[in-house]
């Protein structure tokens, strides 16, 4: 059993060696060897208990690590949503504007084409009372001749009746000068 028991401290003194050089003590109480066994199994214990910690404090670490990993990526993604949220919003902005634009240009060309319809139109009225009032024209313009021409004939009318008139008084004014010297035994033929 000696030999049992110097195995066993030999050995316990190497645990405990590795146990102090990890930075714990062994109890102070424990000096037999199933003490000592018993010391050491709590020291691996707790050692098992801390590298358990440790290992849940690195996943948790990690888990940490993906949520903030995840939410870069979530904040990321949503950042190329509103992006591409911001240019399709600028696309439709500048389709509808480009709509806008040209139902702006068909309406002004419409209003333009109604513009000119109108011109036509009043070119057309207006026309068509000079076409009217050239009847008018004409009319005035032949009732002026006609007054013209009668005036003439009536003009001609006179220095006609004035000239037969003044042959006729001419001839009387000849007959009486004739009369008058002829004798008295003369016919008056």
């Amino acid at each position: 059993m000696l030999k049992k028991i110097g195995f066993n401290s030999l050995l316990a003194g190497c645990f405990c060696g590795a146990v102090l050089w990890e930075g714990q003590a062994l109890p102070a109480f424990a000096q037999t060897a199933d003490d000592q066994i018993e010391a050491l199994g709590h020291v691996q214990d707790a050692q098992d208990a801390q590298r358990l910690a440790v290992q849940r404090a690195q996943q948790e670490a990690h888990a940490k690590s993906q949520a903030r990993i995840a939410a870069r990526q979530r904040a990321a993604q949503q950042a190329a949503r509103a992006r591409a949220a911001a240019r399709e919003k600028q696309a439709r902005a500048a389709e509808q504007e480009k709509t806008l634009d040209r139902q702006a240009k068909r309406e002004y060309e419409q209003a333009l084409r109604e513009i000119e319809i109108e011109k036509k139109r009043a070119r057309l009225e207006l026309d068509i009372a000079k076409a009217k009032h050239s009847e008018d024209y004409v009319k005035a313009d032949l009732d002026k001749k006609r007054s013209e021409t009668d005036s003439v004939s009536a003009r001609s009318e006179a220095v006609r009746s004035l000239s037969s008139g003044g042959q006729h008084l001419l001839e009387d004014a000849g007959k009486a000068q004739k009369m008058s010297q002829r004798h008295w035994w003369e016919s008056k033929d």
